[in-house]
């Protein structure tokens, strides 16, 4: 999904501004990441300029939510796992593997069923299709 829309970068223009333009134009959801060169925008007091942003320059903006992954028993942890919304589904499946080599989350050693809604997720479609938010 990409949407592109023109800013008027002026100079001392912060990146917590842009971020406030962003709202208006897209979604209210999650967390919004702004990305330019394959960097993190991160500091929100920082100028665009600052990090390289003139006019023509695309900023991607990722949107990131968390789910809720738990066991399949009841008695099991549930950890929040942020995705991007636009990811399919079986990003999140590769997250909870890195996850579970990192951190040694036992639980995690079962096959996972992705559920929505009551739904089961085709792992090819994005987060974004299955109205998850």
């Amino acid at each position: 999904m990409r949407k592109r829309f023109a800013l008027d970068v002026e100079d001392g223009k912060t990146v917590e501004q842009l971020q406030q333009m962003i709202k208006v134009e897209l979604l209210m959801v999650g967390r919004k990441v702004l990305v330019v060169g394959g960097v993190e925008m991160e500091d929100a007091q920082r100028t665009l300029r600052d990090y390289g942003v003139v006019e023509g320059t695309e900023v991607v903006v990722l949107l990131m939510i968390k789910v809720n992954v738990r066991g399949y028993k009841k008695t099991e942890k549930i950890i929040d796992v942020e995705v991007n919304m636009t990811d399919n589904v079986s990003e999140l499946r590769k997250k909870l593997k890195r996850l579970k080599d990192l951190h040694q989350l036992a639980w995690l050693d079962v096959g996972f069923v992705f559920i929505h809604k009551q739904q089961a997720m085709d792992e090819g479609r994005p987060f974004l299709w299955h109205e998850v938010n």
